[in-house]
């Protein structure tokens, strides 16, 4: 039990992040942090994580709080226990999960005020559509209300101001590609974008990967066969600063996706269910964590080595091998003078106003069920530290961070 094709968030629906975006709108909101914590695969561990959750809510003092997972099953032990720790504060908090029938709570505590379903299929189960679970900007807009409403009954939270400022804003400006070309290079021209047909040398990846294509989906191509997904991320630039603060360009119009499966018996990678069949019967278009309809996917699809699809080291260099490919269509997106056709502006501000901490409870198991943070671009996977490597400790990020890709999904 633990997490699935259609509520998986990956690394395109962190960079979206439906509740984030939320809370940012609020002028009677600051958002002091955000904490993502790695779900483990031992309870002494998931405890002692969710004790650490606690610690850095003493720190960040928050007027109340959302968790969030993607998981169910035995992953609802690390979410309970998060929630746990917030309600023995006497913090309001909002619950957000997929439960319908398949996910119901194996694990319960006395602190469980409330808890929004993420479940959005007509079954209650589980199932290989990409998004169709996916945390909606409805679902984000409930929590939002149902929290401020929970906290202005509270009669003893003052208002203070972060301890954490930050010390720039973020902009991110949008431009619109409308036709995806093959070419002798990668650049951008006008609302053109070429890609280089030769692929970069992967030879350093051969222990795992066997071969590596890219394939170009257009919008009106989804009726063609995939293999299983291992992530949609977006195509994001920084153009100055670090991950946060500054600027950073992003192309609207395209998405990466990685897909991969092994050579010679075929498996499909996956943790609960695979996604491999027609595309537009796999995936849920327009989703905070999915292409739009009418986006073309630059698909980056690999065929593993027997068994490696079914090792930690075999996904991390799917992943490695999907960035590079990537990244020398950021290194022409950084270069564009252009007039973006939207920019959207997230100040640093502080503001006086009621705290709201959001907890992301995240993969951290390995082997399709991993996340990485603090990649070197938005989004993307080369340069990041696994939650792993950190024994799945709890991190503070700022709300700004995970709106320019800090968190990296491998599943």
């Amino acid at each position: 039990m633990g997490l699935g094709p259609s509520t998986k968030m990956t690394s395109l629906f962190h960079f979206n992040c439906p509740i984030v975006r939320e809370l940012l709108k609020h002028s009677d909101i600051e958002v002091p942090g955000v904490i993502v914590a790695g779900v483990s695969e031992n309870y002494l561990e998931k405890v002692f994580t969710a004790q650490r959750v606690g610690n850095l809510l003493d720190a960040l003092k928050p007027d109340g709080v959302i968790v969030v997972t993607d998981a169910w099953g035995n992953h609802h032990v690390d979410f309970v226990s998060v929630i746990e720790e917030v309600g023995k504060r006497g913090i309001p908090s909002v619950g957000m999960g997929f439960f319908g029938l398949q996910g119901r709570l194996v694990y319960t505590s006395e602190y469980l005020e409330t808890l929004i379903d993420l479940n959005k299929g007509t079954t209650g189960y589980e199932s290989c559509v990409i998004g169709e679970n996916n945390l909606s900007e409805l679902d984000a807009h409930k929590a939002v209300a149902i929290l401020k409403n929970k906290i202005s009954k509270k009669k003893d939270y003052g208002t203070c101001q972060s301890i954490y400022p930050h010390k720039r804003g973020l902009t991110r400006k949008f431009f619109t590609i409308e036709e995806v070309v093959w070419g002798d290079q990668t650049k951008i021209e006008g609302d053109r974008l070429i890609v280089k047909k030769n692929l970069p040398d992967f030879s350093a990846y051969e222990r795992w990967i066997e071969k590596v294509e890219v394939i170009l989906i257009r919008s009106g191509e989804r009726g063609r066969f995939v293999n299983s997904n291992l992530d949609f991320f977006p195509i994001a630039s920084k153009v100055d600063n670090s991950l946060g603060e500054g600027i950073t360009h992003v192309i609207q119009g395209v998405a990466a996706m990685i897909t991969g499966v092994e050579k010679t018996s075929h498996f499909q990678p996956a943790n609960i269910g695979s996604s491999e069949g027609i595309l537009s019967e796999q995936v849920e278009f327009n989703t905070a964590g999915t292409p739009r309809m009418n986006d073309t996917i630059i698909n980056i699809d690999l065929l593993f080595k027997e068994g490696e699809g079914r090792t930690r080291d075999g996904i991390r260099a799917a992943h490695k091998i999907a960035d590079t490919v990537i990244n020398s269509i950021r290194k022409e997106l950084k270069k564009i003078e252009a007039r973006p056709v939207r920019t959207e502006k997230y100040n640093a501000e502080k503001k006086t106003a009621k705290k709201i901490v959001l907890v992301k409870s995240v993969s951290g198991l390995g082997n399709m069920y991993e996340t990485a943070m603090f990649p070197d671009q938005p989004g993307g996977y080369l340069g990041a530290y696994s939650t792993m490597d950190f024994m799945n400790m709890p991190v503070v990020v700022t709300a700004n961070q995970v709106l320019d890709g800090v968190i990296h999904s491998l599943i």
